[in-house]
């Protein structure tokens, strides 16, 4: 049997995916060899699709260079279809640089930006026909609706502004690279790219921080104040204005030390009595990050404006070495992509803060050694 008749979806993809992380791409193409990359699909999704869906950029690279072909549709059941650049601008987990690195390889290998596009509309009834950039502004409008609507949560807000961000530079990509669009369709675009969703609202910090903890005062600790605490992350810590005070210092703080562990939280859901990581069925450890808000605090980090607040890398600090007592160590990758900013390696505290992260939580030395 031949090697490229052993291999699924599912081998191939995590093969690519280990490209420079676990093996070497010499490796990989030994793996792999004789593999037609245009025949390898998983029901209608082509697996160059679903790399640059997951802003996998070395997956995306090996397999342009061995011959994937960029115009060729995949699908994603009766929602969309469309070439490969079409699920770069689906793609929600990757940073915005990781995004327009990936369209710019597929313009690099041949893409055409003006292929057709068809997705449905929000009921999933009608069938709309388009191009690149008409289904970006759709996909646009949608994340809009979400960051302009309070009653959806903190953490659906923040994650749709980013979409929104990554959004916009794809787009103008696009344009710039000579997209064709109709009359209505640009001046769609004019507005779309022109949208502010930057968190910069002027506000008096002593009042910013005393909304903040009336926020935070909830009735049932464990039910209530995971999602206001996530809230107070996305509105009020994130704002770019309050981030240079000595309020917004404070407030992290408090946020680090009324973080809920582990052995309240299994008190409470198993009514009274606590129970260990082991102990719980498997249940409360797989919801665990539910009731934890470091993930949102790290988030915060990431901005560098924090750096002009002089309490920055003490905070920074402080998140990390309290991490293991709240349970949450899962954000040690997020925190080594954050030490892994030029900014924060620039510091004066980088060193300091890279010790402490692998004194406290030791397996972010896979991420940063």
């Amino acid at each position: 049997m031949k090697n490229h008749e052993e291999k699924s979806f599912y081998d191939v993809s995590s093969t690519l995916v280990q490209i420079d992380k676990n093996i070497s791409t010499e490796e990989v193409s030994e793996t792999l060899k004789g593999i037609d990359f245009n025949n390898v699909r998983d029901k209608n999704m082509l697996i160059l699709s679903q790399m640059v869906s997951e802003g996998e950029t070395k997956a995306v690279k090996y397999l342009l260079d061995h011959g994937a072909d960029p115009n060729l549709e995949s699908s994603s059941y009766h929602y969309y279809k469309g070439p490969a650049i079409l699920f770069a601008l689906q793609n929600k987990r990757s940073k915005t640089e990781v995004k327009l690195e990936i369209i710019n390889m597929l313009i690099d290998y041949g893409s055409d930006i003006n292929a057709k596009a068809q997705w449905f509309d929000s009921n999933q009834e009608l069938a709309i026909n388009g191009n690149l950039i008409e289904y970006g502004l759709e996909l646009g409008m949608e994340s809009l609706k979400v960051v302009n609507d309070e009653n959806f949560d903190a953490e659906s807000r923040k994650s749709s502004a980013k979409e929104i961000e990554g959004l916009q530079a794809m787009l103008s990509l696009l344009q710039k690279s000579g997209s064709i669009v109709k009359p209505e369709t640009l001046k769609n675009l004019k507005v779309f790219l022109n949208v502010e969703i930057k968190n910069a609202t002027k506000a008096d910090p002593k009042k910013f921080l005393e909304e903040a903890l009336s926020v935070l005062s909830v009735k049932d600790r464990v039910y209530d104040l995971p999602s206001a605490a996530k809230k107070v992350c996305y509105k009020y810590l994130e704002n770019e204005y309050f981030m240079l005070s000595k309020e917004w210092a404070e407030l992290i703080r408090h946020l680090v030390k009324i973080s809920l562990t582990f052995e309240e939280v299994s008190e409470y859901v198993y009514d009274g009595e606590i129970v260990s990581f082991m102990d719980d069925e498997g249940w409360l450890s797989q919801s665990w990050e539910e009731y934890n808000w470091f993930d949102e605090l790290v988030d915060v980090f990431f901005n560098e404006n924090v750096k002009k607040n002089p309490e920055w890398n003490k905070l920074l600090a402080l998140m990390i070495k309290e991490c293991p007592k709240y349970d949450a160590e899962s954000i040690d990758e997020k925190l080594a992509n954050l030490l892994k900013e030029a900014w924060v390696q620039s510091h004066k505290s980088f060193q300091e803060l890279k010790n402490i992260a692998k004194q406290n939580i030791p397996q972010i030395s896979i991420y940063l050694d």
